[in-house]
């Protein structure tokens, strides 16, 4: 564990975690008992790497001088039948469901503790991700029990390092929502 990491572990106090942006879609035609005969495959998302910002607070609020926000991309889609996971370019036309939501986690920064440097907010951006994931799964099952769409399963979230996240694709294909098991 980097020195970084270990003094924005020590900073950091989790006060909120919620969504700034949300937007739900379903292919029109879109008829939910069609999806027990057919196939399809899911896709998840999640931004390997946040925007983040650390804001001052002048004067300080509870002796809080400094909040850090972490904003965070996620999303699914559910593609038709018809469409190849495999293909890097789908389109809508592709798509039976899509689900895109922005979070934000918001931490103070103790009193006691300086003002948080780049190194510690770049360290201390998969445990952001780890915060925010019982959020997402259980937006992304509320959403789809709305969208009419078999329950999804958020796959476990494992921290990898920030060099491996940045190299990775922004979204990764799994089996169909019948294979997961």
């Amino acid at each position: 564990m980097s020195a970084d990491l270990q003094k924005a572990q020590k900073s950091f106090a989790i006060q909120d975690v919620y969504i700034c942006d949300a937007n739900l879609w379903a292919d029109r035609t879109f008829d939910p008992s069609s999806l027990v005969a057919a196939p399809t495959h899911v896709q998840f998302k999640l931004s390997p790497t946040n925007n983040c910002e650390t804001i001052l607070l002048d004067p300080p609020v509870n002796n809080i001088r400094y909040l850090v926000r972490y904003l965070l991309g996620t999303g699914l889609r559910i593609l038709k039948p018809s469409a190849d996971p495999a293909n890097p370019n789908i389109t809508r036309d592709d798509l039976l469901v899509e689900i895109q939501t922005t979070f934000v986690v918001r931490y103070a920064v103790l009193p006691e503790q300086e003002a948080p440097t780049p190194e510690m907010i770049t360290a201390f951006n998969d445990n952001a991700v780890h915060h925010v994931w019982p959020y997402w799964r259980e937006f992304l099952q509320a959403a789809a029990l709305r969208l009419r769409v078999p329950p999804i399963i958020l796959p476990m979230h494992f921290a990898r390092p920030a060099e491996q996240a940045a190299a990775s694709p922004a979204i990764e294909a799994v089996a169909s929502p019948d294979q997961q098991n």
